[in-house]
């Protein structure tokens, strides 16, 4: 009896140990999967700044309304580093702080704006959008090719706008229209400018 309770204490504590690794393994993943490397968007109360294209960064209000334009300069594991040239203003988005901090003429930062969200991919920079039976790929400038689960291009759509969370296609030869919303996770289907409806459900994106 006593060589039986010996055992299931040695059992016992191997699964808590196993348990304790997957946990730590899984924290570790999560507080990994974004850093001042891969970010894209951050949001604060007053507004969000988004990686708009290339270097390029914009901010803009909680109406969606564009204020200023920064240029990339730096990026390390927790910041990017923008400036304005135009106002000579530089900000630091530091995710490891969780704050916005500005400067001017090259001097020292000041926090200015708590970060309440950050992302990898929105609606500024994804170029690829998977569902469950295929996915949707930028393929040229405005161009976007829709492809069955064998990889087969199905059809191709225009680019006609995008926001902070979605991008909108038309296919002009079938007068379709499709809104690829990461924010929802939907890719939703309309015809000949009308109402959509959700199609599919967006699995995983990339920027």
């Amino acid at each position: 009896m006593h060589h039986v309770q010996q055992a299931a204490s040695r059992l016992t504590f191997f699964l808590l140990l196993a348990l304790l690794a997957v946990g730590s393994s899984h924290v570790i993943a999560d507080s990994n999967s974004l850093t001042g490397r891969n970010v894209a968007f951050v949001q604060f109360q007053n507004g969000s700044i988004a990686q708009t294209g290339g270097s390029t960064w914009t901010e803009y209000d909680n109406s969606g309304n564009a204020r200023f334009s920064f240029q990339e300069t730096q990026r390390d594991d927790w910041s990017v580093y923008l400036n304005d040239a135009s106002r000579n203003v530089q900000m630091q988005l530091d995710l490891h702080r969780k704050w916005i901090s500005y400067g001017e003429d090259g001097g020292p930062k000041r926090d200015l704006y708590k970060i309440t969200d950050a992302k990898a991919v929105t609606g500024r920079n994804v170029s690829q959008v998977q569902v469950p039976n295929g996915k949707y790929v930028k393929t040229g400038a405005n161009v976007w090719s829709e492809y069955d689960a064998s990889g087969k291009p199905t059809y191709k759509f225009r680019e006609t706008n995008r926001d902070a969370w979605s991008v909108y296609l038309n296919d002009p030869s079938r007068n379709v229209q499709l809104q690829l919303d990461l924010h929802r996770k939907w890719v939703s289907y309309g015809e000949d400018g009308g109402p959509k409806r959700d199609l599919y459900r967006i699995t995983s994106a990339k920027g």
